[in-house]
């Protein structure tokens, strides 16, 4: 069994985690341009996205829980978000990330939550940057500001992710073998 370098297992982790967030944009049938671990000054990878334009427009327009393209489409890219650090967890389980690396503490997704069931008073949504803030902020625009609501929704797209990425499993595996071998791939 070959044992990892510091950066190859770098460049594994990075590659899970950019796959899971491009397997989750083609499973919920939303395009993205391409998925890259190449760094840049901001991350060690990104996926490239351009938001359609009616979603932008009703953004700007404060149409967000009338719509529900942009409720929909919210919902899909923060699903889509939290998949790269999901995906992340499920291959490497011990990859403890800090806020530099991005990736911050999110909800406990292993407590019971729903059918009444409310959050611990002292659970906190995110830390500091990364993607589950910016997750955490696309749920609240959505709930204009209503943090009870939006951590409600928040949990519930938390929970469906993990389903997506854990039914998915083998596409993230070999979009990552993929990322690894050419670095950089297009949505096609």
């Amino acid at each position: 069994m070959h044992h990892m370098t510091r950066k190859e297992r770098k460049a594994a982790i990075t590659a899970y985690h950019e796959a899971g967030h491009a397997v989750a944009h083609v499973m919920l049938g939303e395009d993205f341009d391409y998925v890259t671990i190449v760094p840049n000054d901001d991350s060690a990878g990104h996926i490239e996205m351009t938001r359609p334009a009616d979603i932008v427009e009703a953004w700007q327009n404060g149409d967000r829980l009338d719509n529900a393209r942009v409720t929909q489409y919210t919902e899909h890219e923060v699903i889509g978000i939290l998949a790269g650090s999901e995906a992340q967890r499920l291959f490497f389980p011990r990859c403890q990330w800090r806020a530099g690396h991005g990736i911050v503490a999110a909800v406990d997704l292993t407590l019971p939550h729903g059918l009444g069931v409310k959050p611990k008073p002292n659970m906190t949504i995110m830390t500091d940057g990364g993607d589950a803030q910016n997750a955490w902020r696309l749920v609240l625009d959505l709930h204009d500001g209503d943090a009870d609501v939006a951590r409600e929704h928040y949990v519930y797209l938390g929970f469906r992710t993990r389903a997506l990425v854990r039914a998915h499993r083998d596409k993230i595996d070999r979009v990552a073998q993929a990322l690894l071998k050419h670095k950089t791939l297009s949505a096609d």
